[in-house]
């Protein structure tokens, strides 16, 4: 249950009698010596307790290594990379792939899936480091070099399940303690706990055009519930020094703040406004079947049970190249299947273990269509990404930015998913290739340096995890039988506005992974995954699918289709938009 933990931030499992450190502010690959503000309420251990951080007693933030799942290479085996400091043409490749223009193709690929990826991934992976490797995991270190691969295996841990099962909806972990146990109860509905809570949106009554009201008139809850909502007289928290340390303000903090963050599972996906509305409709979507006459138990495993059917038969099939999902699908993830018999005896049980070169390279094929603008409901046609982060409750300046003093997302805000569903020219995905846009470059939620060039944090992070290069990875397919048997050739690798920097800095023959399935997108994937990112990614996701006895492929017996919920008259949920208009996100436009 990661309920302070932002957009790509990593724990830092403590050892005893590891000192605790404050550190500058985190990023998506930078470690953190965890401080009390983005500590995971499951890390408390009975009986530790530490008072080096505030001066009083916390949630411990030490933990036993066997806490977490792995993170496994898919590769072991595969030829390291050269051991030389690659930072100066990482960076120069980085410069390169940071655009302001892409060419949209024909195929081009609803803007909607860009953030069901990125709920998906928060709902698989959620990294930490050991204290033992986070020097040499730095990605901001004075050298970028290649780390020892066994190393990099025992020192990163997996926070989530390792499945699709919803744990960032539901607030489930890989560990539970009571404390999280009672926040997960605050997370349903007080009325009807068979529901889950959810948000009011602050009624602004404008008028048209910026301040029109997006939902509809006797519908307020579009919002993730947030932390004001549970503290007071008859709520869960009666004051906020009932509060989990995590969810408090700072001493001395008198801005109201903290009353803004999202109480969700996982606070990532308040990361930006389209990513939390995703999160929302999942919410709603569970609440819809409560509606039907469902318990609990009951409308969990339907959303569950859509959640997953969609992920294989909508997301996957949009973003992959429909031959290898097609190959990956009927032979029940080869690849992933010869991956997990030979980690499976060194796992604990039940666990699923998530490929590095997934993690941290191909699944990361989403930061290309990233738009820099997106035509985001009748207020806001062109919302940026800057809004887009200031409308949730992680930012400095949470709910608006500066100048607003709201609690919760204003009623003119709330998204327009039927343009996001749009395959038109200026509202779809930007295509998946080597470009990114521009505001990606110098991203506004972080710092300095190279935590704010997105494509250079990527670089350094496979480079210093010691990632097989793609023509390893290609190499290894093919003596397994597996597609691709061909890989891009010199001309069409250094093809384009990343080609002399690729070549400068020596990767031509030994391509960055991340790097190697956007440019094969961009050759010949027509705007989807090539052959070698689709392998990777569909390999893994549909693999946690179909290796989980509890997925909707295995639980009941047979493969499990949404046709068999659609009884008494209600829609049969095989699409993103049945699935949106069930959860009532749809229901005014």
């Amino acid at each position: 249950m990661l309920f302070s933990l932002r957009h790509g931030e990593k724990l830092q499992w403590l050892s005893p009698g590891t000192a605790v450190t404050d550190s500058t502010t985190a990023s998506m690959d930078r470690p953190r010596a965890a401080p009390p503000d983005i500590v995971a309420v499951e890390m408390a251990v009975p009986g530790i307790r530490d008072t080096q951080v505030t001066g009083r007693e916390t949630e411990s933030i030490r933990a036993p290594m066997d806490l977490g799942e792995p993170f496994v290479f898919l590769f072991p085996d595969a030829p390291p990379l050269k051991s030389e400091d690659k930072k100066a043409q990482l960076g120069a490749l980085a410069t390169a792939m940071i655009e302001t223009f892409s060419q949209e193709t024909e195929d081009g690929i609803p803007a909607v899936f860009t953030y069901l990826g990125q709920f998906i991934d928060h709902d698989m992976t959620a990294g930490t480091n050991t204290d033992d490797v986070l020097e040499a995991l730095r990605i901001d270190a004075t050298l970028i070099i290649p780390q020892d691969r066994q190393l990099v295996q025992n020192g990163l841990r997996n926070m989530r399940k390792g499945s699709l099962q919803l744990d960032s909806l539901y607030g489930d972990g890989p560990f539970n303690s009571p404390e999280s146990t009672k926040l997960q109860a605050a997370m349903r509905d007080p009325v009807n706990p068979n529901k889950m809570l959810l948000g009011e949106l602050v009624r602004l009554n404008g008028a048209p055009p910026r301040t029109e009201r997006i939902a509809p008139a006797d519908d307020n809850f579009f919002d993730l519930p947030r932390v004001g909502a549970i503290v007071g007289p008859g709520k869960p928290f009666a004051d906020v020094a009932a509060l989990p340390l995590p969810l408090q303000p700072a001493p001395g903090d008198t801005s109201g703040k903290w009353k803004r963050k999202a109480f969700i599972g996982d606070s990532r996906n308040d990361e930006n406004l389209i990513v939390a509305q995703t999160h929302l409709a999942f919410l709603r979507l569970h609440n819809s079947f409560v509606e039907r006459g469902m318990d609990f138990t009951e409308a969990r495993q339907a959303t569950v049970f859509h959640y997953q059917w969609l992920i294989v038969n909508s997301y996957l099939d949009e973003v992959c190249d429909r031959a290898t999902l097609s190959s990956v699908i009927a032979n029940k993830a080869p690849l992933y299947t010869k991956f997990l018999e030979r980690v499976k005896p060194t796992l604990p049980l039940g666990v699923l273990p998530v490929p590095l070169e997934f993690s941290a390279a191909a699944f990361r094929f989403g930061h290309s269509m990233v738009r820099g603008v997106y035509d985001f409901n009748a207020n806001f046609k062109d919302a940026t990404l800057t809004q887009l982060f200031q409308f949730t409750g992680g930012g400095p300046n949470p709910v608006g930015g500066a100048g607003f003093d709201l609690e919760t997302l204003p009623d003119n805000w709330p998204i327009d998913w039927v343009r996001f569903l749009d395959r038109a020219p200026g509202r779809r995905a930007r295509p998946i290739d080597t470009g990114l846009a521009s505001p990606l470059g110098d991203m506004v939620n972080e710092t300095t340096g190279v935590f704010k060039q997105l494509a250079e944090r990527n670089l350094r992070r496979g480079h210093v995890l010691n990632l097989p290069s793609a023509q390893s990875v290609i190499a290894a397919l093919t003596n397994m039988g597996l597609e691709p048997t061909t890989e891009l050739t010199s001309a069409q690798l250094t093809s384009g506005v990343t080609g002399s920097a690729l070549q400068a800095g020596g990767f031509v023959d030994e391509t960055p992974l991340w790097f190697y399935v956007l440019k094969e997108a961009e050759v010949f994937g027509r705007g989807k995954l090539g052959p070698v990112g689709s392998r990777l990614v569909a390999e893994t996701i549909f693999g946690l699918i179909v290796h989980d006895p509890d997925s909707y492929l295995n639980r009941t017996g047979t493969p499990w289709h949404p046709a068999q919920m659609a009884a008494g008259g209600q829609a049969s949920i095989t699409s993103l938009e049945a699935l949106f208009r069930a959860a009532g996100t749809m229901a005014a436009i």
